[in-house]
């Protein structure tokens, strides 16, 4: 199951999974080699998210088709009856969100307002290593 959403740092939208079943929803490939023999240390594919945008593409956005067959990854498919994390599996939890806090400038005035929470999540932020600048208004980092 899919829905339309934009992403930090990206132009456009894509389809993302908010369900999934029967399929684990990332890949976890850290420890493996790539073609070139290159340890892969981050590299976890969002399965799910990444069968969602694929299958949008099948389907078209206005199209009123409700569903694409997805073949060729029986390889990622589960053993019948196990049904796997579902797609909550690739959410960040608190530790992990970069975006908790929302923009850097909101996270610079939590911090600043001394919120709770701000300079625990983004250590960066902690006094004494921003400053006002006379030319911008915003804060720089010293």
């Amino acid at each position: 199951m899919s829905d339309t959403a934009g992403r930090a740092w990206r132009l456009g939208q894509t389809d993302m999974a908010i369900g999934c079943a029967g399929i684990l929803p990332t890949l976890d490939l850290r420890g493996t080699a790539d073609s070139y023999g290159n340890l892969l240390e981050v590299t976890t594919p969002a399965v799910a998210d990444e069968l969602a945008a694929a299958g949008d593409l099948v389907k078209g956005k206005a199209t009123g088709c409700p569903l694409a067959v997805v073949r060729g990854i029986g390889d990622l498919v589960l053993p019948v009856g196990e049904h796997g994390p579902g797609a909550a599996a690739v959410l960040r939890d608190a530790d992990t969100d970069l975006f908790a806090l929302g923009a850097r400038e909101a996270a610079t005035t939590a911090a600043l307002r001394n919120q709770a929470g701000a300079l625990e999540r983004f250590a960066a932020l902690a006094p004494g290593t921003w400053r006002r600048s006379p030319r911008w208004p915003a804060m720089t980092r010293r």
